[in-house]
């Protein structure tokens, strides 16, 4: 049932292009007047990972509403889409805070294992320690890309064990089956997106073998050319999978949607060239009442460039609108 018919993005036409769509706001946009101050969180397995909180108020006088965002692959909570959607709620009301997973923030994690695309264990400690900690009456959770698979991930595993305390939770651009993704990164439209991942990937599995040597075959990781050959050498072996295809079947979303039991919205433009055809999961959404699947056709990848008179995008109006309306 909740299919959305009719999306609200209508792009300019220069921005009608997949790819300038996808590569402008990554390159060109700058978010101003946000006051993100880091914090640092404890895991209880013994690593960390940093959260850069923004305040609608200011620290001493809280919000009761949260918005907790979690950033794509080999991004952080300071890119422009996590800013501006962070700057966008703190307008609202809610205080926001982007998490920056394992090894994202400037600094790696103590672990041999950092973060993976299926990695809801830190989403899942963050999320009880808020609720612990009462100070907040509502949590809206938004994710980007993998950051997206994340968070739909981590809200069909917990299914109706959700705390009633998150209350919506919203995902954009997201490969919510990873191998399809993976498959459509090796065509050679994407390679020069593929090779500018393994660009920062490689560095940091260098570093990782320095501080744990012999963990994995560090040689066939660096001549790696597509993620398939990346993720068989080295971030299946360092998070306990056999190899990239076990890694990809167990971390993907996709077979968890059905299980979510918070109004939930997936926005994933049909002409985004990292997607495939089982990353638009319409016989999910017209099963489901509270999986809602939005497909504009234009918006490219994390793109959706159309900023309104305050600079904001539609992503950030439009999650707005879901978590205040519901449609």
């Amino acid at each position: 049932m909740p299919i959305i018919d009719k999306s609200t993005y209508k792009p300019p036409h220069y921005f009608r292009n997949t790819h300038l769509n996808t590569l402008y706001p990554a390159i060109f946009r700058a978010v101003k007047n946000v006051d993100l101050q880091r914090i640092r969180i404890n895991t209880p397995d013994g690593d960390f990972f940093d959260a850069d909180w923004s305040y609608a108020h200011n620290s001493d006088t809280p919000s009761q509403r949260l918005l907790v965002c979690i950033h794509g692959l080999e991004g952080h909570a300071r890119r422009p889409y996590m800013a501006g959607m962070m700057k966008r709620f703190n307008t609202e009301g809610y205080d926001a805070v982007g998490l920056n997973m394992r090894g994202c923030s400037g600094e790696d994690n103590l672990l041999l294992a950092s973060y993976h695309s299926g990695f809801t264990k830190d989403i899942a400690f963050f999320v009880d320690k808020i609720v612990a900690e009462k100070h907040y009456d509502e949590i809206v959770i938004v994710g980007f890309s993998v950051g997206g698979n994340i968070v739909l991930k981590y809200a069909g595993e917990k299914g109706k064990n959700i705390s009633p305390k998150v209350k919506k939770v919203i995902a954009f651009s997201v490969p919510c089956d990873l191998e399809s993704g993976s498959i459509e990164f090796e065509k050679p439209h994407n390679r020069f997106y593929q090779w500018q991942f393994l660009v920062t990937l490689k560095q940091k599995a260098k570093a990782k073998y320095k501080k744990f040597p012999g963990a994995f075959n560090i040689e066939e990781a660096l001549k790696a050319k597509f993620f398939r050959q990346f993720d068989d050498h080295f971030t299946a072996p360092v998070n306990g999978f056999k190899d990239a295809i076990d890694y990809w079947h167990k971390a993907s979303s996709l077979p968890y949607l059905s299980n979510i039991c918070v109004p939930t919205l997936l926005v994933n433009a049909t002409n985004d060239t990292f997607l495939g055809k089982t990353c638009f999961p319409i016989d999910v959404a017209e099963k489901s009442s509270h999986f809602y699947l939005e497909m504009p056709q234009s918006g490219g990848h994390l793109g959706f460039m159309s900023p309104d008179t305050e600079g904001y995008l539609w992503t950030e109006n439009r999650a707005i609108d879901f978590v205040l309306r519901s449609i």
